[in-house]
């Protein structure tokens, strides 16, 4: 038996090892990230030669009600914004809109989830920052912050504007 707490103590180590990596890993998706991804052709409607931002939120979704204000505050700050409304239904969407403001200049209802996998997301909220040719330059997943909106997605939409 006490052969084994050696391997054990191994096992353990490698485990915590493996787990604290991935959080490093995690944290990496909010920092400033240069991407080269065309958006879906469902979306050459956007206005092309002009950036532009999309934001991925729903009204069931808690982290969305918390960053809603700054989403506001990124639109007031010159940021055209699309909206991506994922499985919600209209008067839960209408409901969100009314209690916290709609700073979008177009809504997309994305009904089973398949316009954000195009988009590359894989959660909400999520914010990507999109160039006059309507390549998707940066992106942010999880509620903006203050700080994030300051020090990371201002900056980088003054680059790509």
């Amino acid at each position: 038996m006490h052969r084994f707490i050696p391997l054990l103590f191994l096992i353990t180590l490698c485990a915590a090892l493996f787990v604290s990596l991935s959080i490093v890993q995690d944290r990496q998706v909010t920092t400033i990230q240069v991407v080269e991804i065309t958006l879906p052709e469902d979306i050459t409607e956007f206005p092309r030669g002009r950036a532009f931002a999309i934001n991925i939120f729903a009204s069931w979704c808690a982290p969305c009600r918390v960053e809603a204000p700054l989403v506001s505050e990124l639109a007031k700050s010159g940021v055209p914004i699309i909206g991506v409304n994922l499985r919600d239904s209209p008067p839960e969407a209408e409901k969100f809109l009314n209690d916290f403001g709609n700073p979008f200049e177009k809504i997309i209802a994305d009904e089973n989830g398949q316009f954000m996998m195009r988009l590359g997301a894989t959660g909400i909220p999520e914010t990507l920052l999109v160039d006059d040719k309507g390549v998707v330059r940066y992106r942010f997943a999880g509620p903006i912050t203050q700080a994030a909106l300051e020090k990371e997605i201002l900056p980088m939409w003054e680059k790509i504007k």
